[in-house]
């Protein structure tokens, strides 16, 4: 890509943000090790570089205080730091990204937007822009360089990944660590091949660009299955927020290529149950438990909640295990996934907090009763 503009997200990203307690103000910002090195290279070689930031309430000017307390101002122009407090527009719409590149004097495709949020990042392409998952990947990006979700098998204990540009780990696994789940660049794969290292390609070149995670099949089933059987209780504590809606189910849509239609967030607290393993009796006392705290969901006009039937208050089912879903990652007898609704009118954080309190207690004496 010649003469490229590459915009960077901030959180979770570049550092991390360090924040108050409600109401939420940008106290500090961490950056991250390499980050500096990155945008110095980038730097170096004449990009532009630029930052598109979800911000809340913060300004722009908000943002240069806490900011320039680190080095970062030394490499991004202010004109080509687009935070949505300042433009009314957040990442989930494909506009913020075209006024970056207009702030920029690009068109789109001359740009590349880094981010760590899949959802952005298939925004950010939608938008016309080239699009990349970390910073330590840009450089292969922005040299036409494919990424690969890939399985690595470290043979020599004392081989370092950040020894090889291109490579970030994902997961590290094994017998002395010797299993480890990455993103890779083409060059960084070659590299690694020529050491005698074995590089398992998993998935379709690319699909780091637009996924998050790449789903891995356990190499030692016969352990994982021992370890499955002996959990005798698995809760997974979810949470829904309005940005379910307003956010993640648009860019779902959009990536799949599918007409975006306009769902319904359920107002409370619920249960997703196992269909192929059910405990009534389980769920119906966690909700119990939950009741004397915050209110829980109630069905919609056909008797459902999120398009399931509802069985009994505030319970619905799943196939976990099926579905691949958090709570089928256990064999244990009793399962739930809990769902909280903190953005609703009738209850606080607070109360979403103590209700998830209360399902895991409730969780935990039913198991040790039965």
């Amino acid at each position: 890509m010649n003469n490229p503009t590459v915009f960077f997200d901030l959180g979770d990203t570049l550092g991390e943000a360090i924040v108050s307690s409600p109401p939420v103000r940008l106290l500090e910002f961490h950056t991250f090790p390499y980050v500096n090195g990155v945008l110095s290279r980038l730097q170096e070689r004449g990009v532009q570089l630029g930052i598109i930031s979800n911000t809340g309430e913060e300004t722009g000017d908000r943002m240069a205080a806490v900011l320039g307390r680190t080095e970062l101002p030394a490499f991004f122009s202010p004109d080509l730091c687009i935070y949505s407090a300042d433009v009314g527009l957040t990442k989930a719409d494909t506009r913020i990204f075209a006024l970056a590149a207009e702030r920029a004097g690009v068109s789109a495709t001359e740009c590349v937007f880094v981010g760590e949020d899949s959802s952005e990042r298939v925004t950010a392409s939608r938008a016309g822009m080239g699009i990349c998952p970390h910073p330590l990947l840009v450089e292969a990006v922005l040299a036409g360089e494919q990424l690969h979700f890939v399985r690595i098998v470290r043979a020599d204990d004392n081989m370092e990944l950040s020894d090889i540009a291109g490579v970030v780990a994902l997961r590290v696994s094994g017998p002395g660590g010797r299993l480890i789940e990455a993103i890779a660049a083409t060059s960084a794969i070659a590299a690694l091949e020529a050491r005698g290292v074995e590089v398992v390609r998993l998935g379709a070149p690319d699909l780091p660009l637009d996924h998050d995670l790449f789903l891995i099949r356990d190499i030692a089933p016969s352990a994982v299955t021992r370890d499955r059987e002996r959990v005798l209780l698995h809760v997974d504590l979810h949470e829904t927020t309005d940005t379910d809606e307003s956010e993640f189910r648009p860019a779902l849509a959009a990536r799949d290529g599918e007409d975006y239609v306009p769902g319904e967030i359920p107002d409370g607290f619920y249960l997703v149950d196992d269909s192929e393993h059910p405990q009534p009796a389980f769920q119906d006392a966690v909700i119990a438990a939950v009741a004397k705290v915050t209110h829980i969901a109630p069905a919609d006009a056909n008797g459902e909640i999120i398009g399931s039937k509802v069985f009994s208050p505030g319970v619905i089912r799943y196939p976990l295990q099926k579905l691949g879903l958090c709570a089928g990652v256990t064999d244990a007898r009793y399962r739930t996934t809990t769902e909280v609704y903190p953005d609703s009118p009738k209850a606080t954080p607070e109360q979403c907090n103590a209700a998830q309190v209360a399902a895991v207690c409730a969780a935990i004496g039913f198991a040790l009763t039965h």
